[in-house]
């Protein structure tokens, strides 16, 4: 099997090499969740306009991202394929690292949610 044969191992690829191999850094890059990019690397086809979103985000060459076909890079990018290179503007990374802190008090919300409702089901049962 040729390395990045299928779509999800070069999504998976493409978070290495922009979201630093983390899924919520690069879903927040591209607009997305965490959960769906997990989904994209294992065995979810990404929709088109996610695909679009990606292609534009990075300079990826289309063929490459459907195919695997040749280049990662759209040819004259002068982007190197470096971990974490930073292509962002300083503004677009306050404004992600803000959304990947409102993600997280998310998270922590709904897991605190959720141990309260396992809590309500438990009491219920006890009834």
């Amino acid at each position: 099997m040729q390395k990045n044969e299928t779509i999800h191992e070069r999504i998976a690829l493409l978070v290495k090499t922009f979201g630093h191999n983390k899924k919520t850094v690069f879903a927040c890059l591209i607009d997305s969740n965490e959960a769906s990019i997990r989904g994209y690397m294992k065995s979810v086809v990404p929709r088109q306009d996610i695909l679009e979103r990606i292609a534009r985000k990075f300079d990826i060459c289309t063929d490459w991202l459907l195919t695997g076909r040749g280049e990662m890079l759209k040819s004259g990018t002068s982007q190197s394929v470096e971990p974490w290179q930073s292509t962002f503007a300083p503004t677009e990374i306050i404004e992600l690292a803000t959304r990947l802190g409102e993600q997280i008090n998310e998270n922590k919300h709904l897991q605190q949610e959720n141990i309260q409702l396992k809590t309500e089901i438990e009491q219920l049962k006890n009834k």
